[in-house]
């Protein structure tokens, strides 16, 4: 017969058993799996295309009926407005992977914990700003990039600051530290995970960044820069485990460029004063 021992004194009970998780490795388990990803991405993609087209049908019907159809979806802000709705209808799809599989709800899944410090989230998104706006007068800087399109009149840069430091954010950090980091985490460990969660955010944004006048060696500041906020954000969720906080951080970098750009062209009312 088995005798349970009775330690009336706690401090003579033997120790619980420490459950840590293998050196390097995370703690990372959400509902989906690589696959669900995969199909993020397609449908993001998909989406894309999709918007595009009924954007630029309807633009074509509604103002622009004797102009040609590849026309139209070349102008700025049909081709960005169809992103913004795409973008919409993909968290969509994000909120139905999420939570098709989980009994907690979306902001559990992704880790969303919103962090009680949020206001230092918001100053650390603005001071590596600050400082990459620092390095940018020593580092080699594109002259012209395809985001300078939307500060050509004034419309197509207020919509461009809006989205830019709230939907555009948002979508990319549920994509990168919401959905993709997570199962990375879970397959490959945390170091990894953050390393090929960063640098696809990178990958992506090296088309906006590169100047088709200056050759790479000139002009590649500007990808080191994104760089560096790709992995402190994503260092960020893997310390934390809050994409909330990436998303602050995400917001107040974006937020603080287009603060600077307004400020030195008068609310956007000359952008002639905006040199690169």
């Amino acid at each position: 017969m088995y005798i349970q021992p009775m330690y009336p004194n706690p401090e003579l009970a033997p120790p619980e058993p420490l459950s840590l998780a293998p050196r390097g490795q995370s703690d990372e388990n959400p509902p989906w799996h690589g696959w669900d990803v995969f199909a993020i991405l397609l449908v993001t993609l998909g989406t894309l295309f999709f918007c595009l087209l009924v954007v630029t049908a309807f633009v074509k019907r509604i103002a622009f009926p004797h102009t040609p159809f590849l026309q139209i979806m070349n102008f700025p802000l049909v081709a960005f407005g169809s992103q913004m709705l795409a973008y919409v209808l993909t968290l969509g799809f994000m909120f139905t992977t999420a939570t098709r599989n989980s009994g907690t709800g979306f902001a559990a899944a992704v880790r969303w914990n919103w962090p009680r410090a949020w206001g230092f989230y918001l100053l650390l998104g603005v001071a590596f700003c600050i400082v990459l706006q620092l390095l940018a007068n020593v580092l080699p800087m594109p002259h012209q990039i395809e985001v300078d399109v939307f500060f050509q009149t004034p419309l197509r840069a207020w919509i461009l600051s809006i989205c830019g430091m709230s939907l555009v954010p948002l979508f990319e950090e549920m994509f990168f530290r919401g959905f993709l980091y997570p199962v990375l985490a879970r397959r490959l460990g945390l170091i990894l995970a953050v390393i090929f969660t960063a640098v696809p955010f990178i990958l992506i944004h090296v088309p906006q960044l590169e100047d088709p006048k200056m050759p790479f060696a000139k002009s590649w500041g500007a990808i080191l820069a994104i760089a560096i906020v790709g992995f402190a954000i994503t260092i960020v969720r893997a310390v934390k485990k809050s994409v909330a906080a990436g998303v602050l951080m995400h917001m107040a970098y974006n937020g603080f460029n287009f603060v600077l750009a307004m400020v030195s062209t008068g609310g956007f009312r000359h952008l002639d004063r905006m040199t690169r």
